[in-house]
């Protein structure tokens, strides 16, 4: 397994509402093989981030998980900290 850090950007606010992140997002990942150690919400201004850290297979890519995430209004970069 490889370590990932995810942060994200999820760029449309729901009226009246903070930004969650997608279950779909979630599903996605999983899908991947990806394990959700830990999910942190930055708010602010403007858009909505979230930083998670991952537990992903060897074999799985940052432009893997970036391309699952997108269709659930998520854009994000991916950093592997650790191999």
């Amino acid at each position: 397994m490889k370590i990932n850090l995810l942060l994200s950007i999820i760029k449309t606010t729901p009226p009246g509402g903070v930004p969650t992140w997608p279950e779909g997002a979630t599903k996605a990942l999983l899908e991947l093989g990806v394990e959700i150690k830990f999910q942190y919400s930055l708010t602010g201004n403007g858009p909505h981030h979230f930083l998670h850290y991952l537990n992903v297979p060897t074999t799985v890519t940052a432009t893997q998980i970036k391309e699952k995430i997108q269709p659930y209004g998520v854009e994000g970069e991916v950093y592997v900290f650790e191999d």
